[in-house]
């Protein structure tokens, strides 16, 4: 899995989502998976990011909280770590979840038939990456505004 993949918080589970499902602490879960990015870059071969992408989430009191994105194979790990009923249940709902991620990327995935689709298509996502770094502009503006 290339880093791309790995970053794009649209195919990974965050470490928050994970530790409601195996009915766990996140505080746990986190120490777990700071274990396997240990151990797993001891090894030249492995990646721990092709796994875990260390993030951070902000608590209702706007306090930030570290936190991870999980990938497919991250879950994969985690879950052949748990036992019993917690581990068939959260391989099921993981494996549930990420069928639907991909289903949903083979619905939106388009190709365009001809040079003038082609040319439109790059038009709206042009427009559309404007109108999302506005957006992003707005937001980072308004955060600021709130931090001491």
């Amino acid at each position: 899995m290339n880093n791309l993949a790995v970053l794009d918080k649209n195919n990974t589970l965050n470490s928050r989502e994970v530790a409601e499902m195996v009915e766990k602490r996140h505080s746990d879960l986190l120490r777990d998976i700071e274990t396997y990015i240990r151990y797993i870059n001891q090894n030249a071969k492995l990646r721990s990011d092709d796994f875990f992408s260390e993030s951070t989430y902000h608590a209702g009191t706007g306090k930030e909280y570290k936190c991870y994105e999980i990938t497919k194979m991250g879950c994969e790990m985690i879950a052949n770590k748990l036992t019993g009923a917690k581990g068939i249940q959260f391989t099921a709902l993981f494996v549930q979840k990420f069928n639907k991620l991909e289903e949903k990327e083979k619905q939106t995935f388009y190709i365009p038939g001809t040079y003038a689709e082609a040319l439109t298509l790059a038009a709206k996502q042009a427009e559309l990456n404007e109108q999302l770094m506005l957006e992003n502009e707005v937001k980072t503006q308004t955060i600021a505004e709130y931090e001491p």
